[in-house]
């Protein structure tokens, strides 16, 4: 039961998190060869663009239920990985959640069996990466 007081959680706009899951992406693309001690203007403005995207995406995915705030969590990573260290090894994944987060916007949910493969293709791109990274040693 309710108590009195409490207020009524806040509707998500799956259309704005699908946005701000675009904006992001977006934003990431160009920071791959970015250097961490290149420091020049476009450069810096390149990471402000991809801090404020982000700080929008997860503004947009905190009143999220926990199936698509998984989905979310593990898109982000995949993305990160992908785009801004240039880690291909993690595309599928970024690929599957960023379609499982565009459906959202048309309201439908990822499926567990969906979510349970999202988990399974990072894993396995985890796996990948510092297996070739243990290689490269």
């Amino acid at each position: 039961m309710d108590s009195p007081g409490a207020r009524a959680p806040t509707p998500v706009d799956l259309e704005n998190l699908a946005n701000a899951a675009y904006e992001f992406r977006e934003a990431l693309i160009p920071l791959h060869g970015i250097t961490p001690d290149r420091c020049d203007a476009a450069a810096t403005e390149l990471r402000n663009r991809a801090l404020v995207a982000e700080e929008r995406f997860f503004a947009a995915v905190a009143g999220l239920p926990r199936r698509e705030r998984t989905l979310a969590g593990h898109w982000e990573n995949a993305a990160v990985m992908r785009y801004r260290h240039g880690l291909e090894v993690f595309a599928r994944a970024e690929d599957l959640g960023a379609e499982m987060l565009a459906q959202l916007a048309t309201h439908r949910r990822p499926s567990l069996p969906a979510l349970t493969e999202l988990c399974d293709v990072c894993t396995h791109a985890r796996t990948l990466d510092q297996h070739q990274r243990t290689e490269m040693l």
